[in-house]
């Protein structure tokens, strides 16, 4: 299956996959032992609305949010190429332009005209920051393995 991907998208599938499951878990930990208590309250969830929320329906919310990280990862990494990042700095200038230009303002938005608590958008613009900023790293490590392992003198550098 990847290599049928890799036609459509000759990429580094492997980082694209280990920086969406990476960002998956960070996520987890961020909004469950982190902030998540605070995340609640600042909701506009009210406890009946948890009371509602069934075991049925938790695992269709962490496929939709693992295929969410996915589909962000691969936009994150199609940036990372097509602006030829080189160094760790430049992915993450990359990362906070994403931010900037389409995270900020979408958030900004349910606070100015929907009545969304401050509170609830700032944790929520938080967490997607490090999310795309672990993504941009775990991808540029994947994309840059071979030379850094040469350069640690870990493998013998590949013959091109």
């Amino acid at each position: 299956m990847l290599s049928l991907l890799s036609q459509f998208f000759p990429y580094n599938w492997i980082g694209v996959l280990a920086a969406a499951f990476t960002s998956f878990i960070f996520s987890f930990i961020y909004f469950s032992a982190i902030f998540g208590r605070l995340f609640s309250k600042y909701s506009n969830f009210t406890p009946k609305d948890y009371q509602n929320f069934s075991k049925r329906s938790f695992p269709s919310l962490l496929k939709h949010n693992f295929f969410t990280e996915i589909l962000t990862s691969i936009a994150v990494c199609i940036c990372i190429l097509y602006l030829r990042a080189e160094t760790l700095e430049e992915v993450l200038k990359i990362v906070m332009g994403i931010w900037l230009a389409f995270i900020l303002p979408s958030s900004v938005a349910p606070v100015l005209w929907e009545n969304e608590h401050v509170v609830h958008s700032l944790i929520s613009l938080g967490h997607r920051f490090g999310a795309l900023s672990i993504q941009g790293v775990i991808f540029f490590l994947f994309a840059n393995l071979n030379r850094y392992a040469h350069e640690l003198e870990l493998i013998e550098p590949i013959a091109a």
